[in-house]
């Protein structure tokens, strides 16, 4: 089911495609999620583009640029953001606009490090306890909508529920389901969706792996968001094998 009409831009020249990471923007995110790793309480240094966990760990955050936009005083940043770990990479969506580039790179780093870097973080830390997730939401009083959502051979990690105009959040389980026939199963995807108010209409983006998503975006069913117009939303979903993210120990560590 659609939920709504989809942004305008179909059937506009497909952006330039970059073919190799912008050093700026890469060391103003890897500075931002290593920020985050630091509100989860791990030591975290940066290193060029990389974020060292506890000494040891190396992120390696590469961010690739679609689209360089100045337009009426604004400039727009938009393109992929590639994370990876030791053992594989997760690659998500990136865009945010301001007055400048440099506010563009400190605000919107900041933005995707929020809902998309507790999912991430918590993946490579292959922690189901969801330590970054809860630690964003204590610092704002905030109950945790939801830890993870299993499906079969994937695990779901939801990140950050950012919410405009309304206070529901979206039923993960629901969406998860819609998700699942459209990503393949064995390694690690990300699912941006972006949901905001436009001329009275609900309009949506859904991205795969920083990628446009339309088919997934149309089947994702209505009833798993809030009722009404005026509200917006932004949320990731990271999606790992579930050998991956084992549930903990039960009782504690094993002497």
């Amino acid at each position: 089911m659609i939920i709504v009409a989809t942004w305008l831009g179909c059937g506009s020249p497909a952006p330039t495609r970059a073919t190799e990471p912008d050093a700026e923007a890469s060391r103003a995110i890897a500075s931002a999620l290593c920020r985050a790793f630091q509100t989860a309480e791990r030591a975290c240094k940066l290193d060029g583009n990389t974020a060292v966990v506890d000494g040891e760990t190396r992120v390696a955050v590469d961010v690739f640029l679609d689209t360089i936009e100045e337009r009426f005083g604004l400039t727009t940043l938009e393109g992929r953001v590639r994370v990876g770990a030791p053992d594989a990479a997760a690659v998500t969506h990136f865009r945010h606009y301001g007055m400048s580039r440099a506010e563009v790179l400190r605000r919107g780093s900041h933005h995707w490090a929020v809902v998309d870097g507790a999912a991430i973080i918590d993946w490579v830390l292959g922690d189901v306890t969801r330590p970054a997730l809860t630690a964003m939401y204590s610092q704002k009083s905030a109950e945790v909508p939801s830890l993870l959502v299993r499906r079969g051979a994937m695990t779901v990690l939801p990140g950050w529920t950012y919410l405009e105009g309304v206070t529901r959040s979206p039923d993960h389980e629901a969406l998860v389901a819609a998700m699942a026939p459209y990503v393949k199963a064995g390694s690690v995807h990300v699912v941006d969706l972006r949901i905001k108010t436009v001329g009275g209409k609900q309009e949506q983006r859904c991205y795969l792996d920083g990628e446009p998503a339309d088919d997934l975006c149309a089947a994702l069913p209505r009833t798993a968001f809030p009722a009404g117009i005026g509200w917006g939303l932004k949320q990731a979903w990271l999606w790992a094998p579930t050998a991956d993210l084992p549930d903990p120990p039960v009782g504690g560590e094993e002497p």
